[in-house]
């Protein structure tokens, strides 16, 4: 009997193609946004500049009002050149699953089964999981770019304490919010390839709790290593915790759904 659409996780009935277009137009209107608001900030700082000589007791009231929204247009501007770049990183992230949509579709369907078996995944349906095999790939590229990065990083032979510090500290950051981050959503869509009906995600089963390089090398030494905390009633019905980040970095992506799903 075949699957009705409706029924089917968003990922596989989601226009992609829409969805990058959206992401990119929006990444647009925001930097142009931040443009105009730097620009505003730029005005403010001149005109405060000009009153420095004039005496407090004779500046308008207006000119205070100025004063004080100036940092508060600082803020804003910082806020939307965030949202820009996170836009940006959406719609660079739909474009390789595009990349991997359209290879996919020609493939022949022994070829995308072998990879599945690589993966230990299985799918009743191949053709109408390509869609999340391709969410699936594109997290796997975004996973190698940022291991990528790690082995740059690594390639700083430097005896600067300081320096190696710094060093270390970057590629925990990479390894904490992009490696990792990256095998949890695979997880996910592990998960779903093999039960397409499903919409559970990582939300509905707990939480990533991101750490600085010196509270997770603290939290490994005293045996308190939490990268994904599972929800309370969550834990009592697996008898689980949480998934530490050795755990994450060493398990294999079908062992990680497993252990959530």
């Amino acid at each position: 009997m075949t699957t009705q659409v409706t029924s089917l996780n968003p990922i596989f009935t989601k226009d992609i193609q829409k969805a990058y277009i959206a992401n990119i137009r929006k990444a647009k209107i925001l930097k142009i946004a931040s443009i105009i608001n730097f620009f505003v900030i730029t005005i403010f700082a001149i005109y405060l500049l000009s009153l420095i000589s004039v005496s407090s007791a004779t500046i308008p009231m207006v000119h205070i009002a100025i004063g004080i929204t100036a940092p508060v247009i600082g803020v804003l501007l910082s806020r939307l050149l965030v949202s820009a770049k996170a836009c940006t990183k959406t719609a660079a992230f739909y474009k390789d699953v595009l990349k991997e949509l359209n290879t996919l579709k020609t493939q022949k369907e022994s070829d995308i089964k072998k990879y599945l078996d690589k993966i230990k995944c299985t799918s009743k349906d191949i053709e109408k999981s390509i869609p999340a095999i391709a969410h699936f790939k594109a997290w796997e590229t975004k996973k190698e770019k940022s291991l990528n990065e790690i082995e740059e990083l690594k390639k700083n032979d430097t005896t600067d304490p300081n320096l190696n510090y710094v060093l270390e500290k970057q590629k925990h950051e990479i390894q904490e919010n992009e490696v990792l981050r990256a095998k949890l959503k695979q997880a996910e869509i592990h998960h779903i390839i093999e039960n397409p009906t499903s919409k559970k995600s990582l939300e509905d089963f707990g939480k990533r709790i991101s750490l600085s390089f010196a509270k997770r090398q603290a939290a490994i030494l005293s045996k308190d290593d939490v990268y994904f905390i599972f929800k309370d009633k969550i834990q009592k019905e697996k008898h689980k915790k949480c998934l530490t980040s050795l755990e994450v970095k060493n398990l294999d992506i079908y062992e990680i759904s497993k252990l959530i799903f």
